[in-house]
């Protein structure tokens, strides 16, 4: 059960469902595929705004871009250090 109460006029969302599955990260990257995490890999490392790119150029700042890290390194147990 669940009980809310508000002080004030309110907007409230909840959301449920079943669990989405097994995310993967690499840096600020996040998807349910490590296919999906290469690709974005690719599609960042070529630029923002690039030809095909998914990451467009952000208006007013075209300036600094942000380079994709490397990738970190495995100990012989192959977790990242």
């Amino acid at each position: 059960n669940l009980e809310l109460r508000a002080t004030e006029d309110s907007v409230v969302m909840l959301l449920g469902g079943e669990a989405i599955g097994k995310r993967f990260i690499f840096w600020n990257l996040v998807s349910s595929t490590e296919e999906r995490i290469e690709e974005a890999k690719l599609d960042w490392a070529r630029g923002p705004g690039a030809e095909g790119s998914r990451f467009p150029l952000i208006p007013g700042d075209s300036s600094e871009f942000i380079p994709l890290p490397e990738e970190p390194k495995k100990n012989p147990k192959g977790t990242s250090f």
